[in-house]
C-alpha cells in the first residue's frame, strides 16, 4: 500500500484501520509496520477529526419551527391541488383540440377537391351535400 492510499483510506474511513474495509485492513496494518511514523501521523489526524464530529450534535428542532414546517406542508398540498385542476383543465382543452384537428382532416379526407366532373353526394342528417370542393355545391345544399 502506498502512503497516498493509505491516506485516502483515512480520510474516508477515519483514524480506526478497524472501521476500514475488510480487504483493505491487512494491507493498511502492513504499511503500518512498515512505516509507523507516517501511518501514526496521519491515523493521528484523522482520529482528531473522529473525535470532533462524535461530540458535535445537532439540537432538536423548535415548536417554531415544527409550526412553520406543518404550515408550509398545508400551503404546497394547496397549491398542488390547483395544479392537478389546471392540468384537467388543459389535458380537456388538448382532448377537444385534437377532436377539432381530426375532424378537419376527415372532412379534407372525405371531400376531394374537384370541379363539375364529381357526381357522387354525401349524405350528412338526411340532408344531401356534394362530395366535390366547389362551393357554390355547397351552398346550394345548405
Amino acid at each position: 500500500m502506498t502512503p497516498e492510499r493509505f491516506a485516502a483510506l483515512a480520510a474516508a474511513y477515519g483514524g480506526a484501520i478497524d472501521r476500514w474495509p475488510a480487504d483493505e485492513r491487512d494491507a493498511a496494518r502492513a504499511f503500518r509496520e512498515a512505516d509507523p511514523a507516517a501511518a501514526d501521523a496521519i491515523l493521528a489526524a484523522e482520529a482528531a477529526l473522529d473525535a470532533m464530529l462524535a461530540r458535535w450534535a445537532v439540537p432538536a428542532p423548535g415548536a417554531a419551527l415544527a409550526g412553520r414546517i406543518a404550515r408550509d406542508a398545508a400551503r404546497r398540498r394547496a397549491l398542488w391541488r390547483r395544479g392537478r385542476l389546471w392540468l384537467a383543465g388543459l389535458g380537456l382543452a388538448g382532448a377537444l383540440a385534437s377532436g377539432g384537428a381530426i375532424g378537419a382532416v376527415l372532412v379534407a379526407r372525405l371531400v376531394p377537391a374537384g370541379g363539375a366532373a364529381c357526381s357522387q353526394s354525401l349524405t350528412v342528417l338526411g340532408a344531401p351535400v356534394p362530395s366535390c370542393g366547389n362551393a357554390a355545391n355547397w351552398s346550394d345544399t345548405l
